[in-house]
């Protein structure tokens, strides 16, 4: 359905329908030209501009776009399937993590959740949401029900995926040791397996530094390259309320208004939750740069679909602003397949 409101974008625009084109957008041209050409050399592909930098775009879904393309062609369906069978992933671990907590229900609406909020659509695009969304998930979930090798082992590849992915190993040590602080026996092979979590990260920073010579050049390139900034946390979200920018507004108060859902449902996660779903949110909702695509990183956080799920299933109200929020969501696609800078 958000397909066809694209693709009736286009056609009111008097343009050519790119069926595929459509979902590669904004970010995805980079991580289209590393699938394709490696690190650095993005100006041969289309809808790039000459001179730029595919540096700070982490590896993993190119690398699974890039492994998908040895079965399927061209690379830019590879990485749509992907892309989508990550979010497939996603939906049926949220549907599971959801049924566990909260009930049949709740689980039902948190998938609902998932599908509809607005900025959602980015999950099917070449962009990390849906990956980021599928590992967190499923690592949380391995960890919760006594898996720490699979959490450990999975949720280590958080960490090439979004530069905030690693702080899920942070979340896992808090919970480890939130259990021991309730006198609960502790196990120690589960914190070691905890601290090797970021060695990807360690592995792809070796890789900048034998390509670059900078091993940081993933994070020198936000800031240097990309002019990216860091505001206070949050100070976006009060900021845009005052814009002149239309778009910007309407993306803080429906940021404000899930923020709040997510507040509400606090104290049914736990500690190591909150804190990477806090991490998160504060990085970037400070960073004055990647403001336009607040609620597409929201999106891909699933405490968010968990507590608008459980709200659901006992108040209607909840209900009702989940299909209201739908319909702005199959708006902003319209926008978004177009290049609109609405959610970059």
């Amino acid at each position: 359905m958000l397909a066809c409101i694209g693709g009736f974008a286009y056609g009111v625009d008097g343009q050519p329908i790119p069926w595929l084109g459509l979902w590669i957008q904004w970010d995805a041209h980079y991580y289209l030209s590393i699938l394709a050409h490696g690190y650095n050399e993005p100006t041969v592909i289309t809808g790039l501009e000459t001179g730029q930098s595919n540096l700070n775009f982490f590896p993993l879904l190119p690398v699974g776009g890039w492994l998908v393309a040895h079965v399927v062609t061209p690379p830019v369906l590879a990485g749509l399937l992907f892309a989508n069978a990550c979010l497939v992933a996603a939906a049926v671990g949220l549907h599971r993590v959801a049924t566990r907590r909260f009930g049949a229900e709740a689980a039902d609406w948190s998938v609902v959740s998932l599908m509809v909020l607005p900025g959602s659509f980015a999950l099917s695009g070449f962009m990390t949401e849906s990956l980021f969304l599928a590992i967190s998930i499923w690592s949380f979930h391995f960890f919760a029900t006594g898996r720490p090798r699979a959490a450990a082992g999975l949720g280590s590849l958080l960490s090439i995926t979004r530069l905030t992915g690693v702080v899920l190993a942070a979340g896992f040590a808090l919970d480890w040791l939130m259990r021991r602080a309730r006198r609960r026996p502790a196990n120690y092979a589960v914190l070691f397996l905890i601290c090797l979590m970021p060695l990807p990260l360690v592995g792809f920073m070796a890789y900048m530094d034998w390509l670059t010579g900078d091993g940081l050049a993933f994070l020198h390139s936000q800031f240097g390259f990309w002019q990216h900034r860091l505001d206070y946390p949050l100070a976006n979200f009060f900021l845009f309320l005052s814009s002149d920018q239309p778009r910007l507004v309407a993306q803080s108060v429906i940021g404000l208004v899930l923020l709040s859902c997510l507040l509400a449902s606090a104290r049914r996660f736990t500690a190591g939750e909150i804190l990477f779903v806090g991490v998160n949110i504060a990085s970037f909702a400070s960073s004055g740069s990647a403001s336009p695509s607040l609620l597409r990183y929201m999106a891909s956080l699933y405490p968010l679909h968990l507590a608008l799920g459980q709200l659901g299933a006992r108040r209607p109200a909840i209900r009702v602003l989940i299909v209201t929020l739908a319909l702005v969501d199959g708006a902003m696609m319209s926008y978004w397949a177009r290049g609109n800078d609405f959610l970059i």
